[in-house]
């Protein structure tokens, strides 16, 4: 029940969606980062 009533808050599940969004660039911005700099060595 408790559960159910904190998905339908809409501000925590924007909340949510807001880092999941920060942290999927976060990972994505890592990834080129390290593809440059290998390409950057090589």
């Amino acid at each position: 029940m408790v559960t159910q009533a904190m998905e339908h808050d809409p501000a925590r599940r924007q909340r949510v969606r807001r880092t999941l969004w920060i942290t999927g660039t976060l990972a994505v911005a890592f990834f080129v980062l390290s593809i440059l700099s290998m390409l950057k060595v090589g």
